[in-house]
C-alpha cells in the first residue's frame, strides 16, 4: 500500500488486536499495518491500553463509559476518508493560436513547414511544434512556460500511450507519432493540464 490508500477503520484494528477479525481480513489488515505508520501507531496504542486494562486492579469501568472513550479515541486519530483530497487537480488547456511557419535548415525530403500551436491554462503556456518526418510519422516538440518543470508529459489515444522526455528547460519531444486525434497530459506538481482533441496530420 502507498500513501494514497485509505486508512483502515478503528473497529478493524481493534478486532484484529483482539483476534476477532475475520480470517479473510487478517492478511490485508496485517499488510496495511506493515506499511502505514499511522495505523501501526493506533494498533500499538490499542495494545497498550488493553494491556493496562488487563493488569489494572481497580473497579471495572461501565460499558457505556468505555465505549465513549473508544469513540473519542477514534475521532482524534484518523481523518475521515471522504475528506481526502484527490491526487490531482485537473485543468483543461484553452486553445490560443495555430500557425504554419517555414522550417529553416531542413534537409531534402523533410517537411518544408512546421505547425506551431499554443495552449494556455491559467498562467501556463504550452507551445507545440509539429513537423512531418516520414510518410506518416510526425515529430512533436514542445515547451511549458510559466510553471515548474513538468513531472510528466504524456500523449495518448485509444491505441497508444507515449511518454515524453523532459529537459531542464521544460522542453519535451515525441519523436515519432502517427497521424490521428490525441490527448496531451502535462503533470506539474499536484495538478494535471489536459489538452483535448490534439489533431496530428489532419
Amino acid at each position: 500500500m502507498n500513501q494514497k490508500t485509505p486508512h483502515i477503520r478503528f473497529e478493524q484494528i481493534n478486532g484484529y488486536v483482539l483476534g476477532e477479525a475475520k480470517i479473510a481480513e487478517q492478511t490485508s489488515i496485517a499488510e496495511h499495518l506493515a506499511s502505514c505508520a499511522m495505523c501501526a501507531m493506533q494498533k500499538k496504542r490499542i495494545e497498550q491500553m488493553l494491556a493496562t486494562m488487563r493488569t489494572d486492579q481497580t473497579e471495572e469501568v461501565p460499558t457505556y463509559l468505555s465505549e465513549r472513550v473508544f469513540d473519542m479515541f477514534e475521532s482524534t486519530l484518523l481523518p475521515v476518508q471522504s475528506e481526502q483530497k484527490s491526487v490531482f487537480d485537473k485543468i483543461s488547456a484553452i486553445f490560443h493560436s495555430d500557425e504554419i511557419a517555414p522550417a529553416l535548415g531542413l534537409r531534402s525530403g523533410q517537411a518544408d513547414s512546421v505547425r506551431r500551436i499554443k495552449y494556455v491554462a491559467n498562467e501556463i503556456e504550452i507551445t507545440l511544434r509539429i513537423s512531418l518526418i516520414g510518410e506518416n510519422d510526425w515529430r512533436i516538440d514542445g515547451q511549458v512556460s510559466g510553471a515548474n518543470i513538468p513531472d510528466k508529459v504524456e500523449l495518448s489515444n485509444k491505441d497508444t500511450v507515449i511518454e515524453a522526455e523532459i529537459n531542464d528547460f521544460a522542453e519535451f519531444s515525441l519523436a515519432s507519432v502517427k497521424a490521428g486525434k490525441y490527448v496531451l497530459y502535462v503533470t506539474i506538481d499536484d495538478y494535471e493540464i489536459e489538452v483535448k482533441e490534439l489533431l496530428i496530420g489532419q
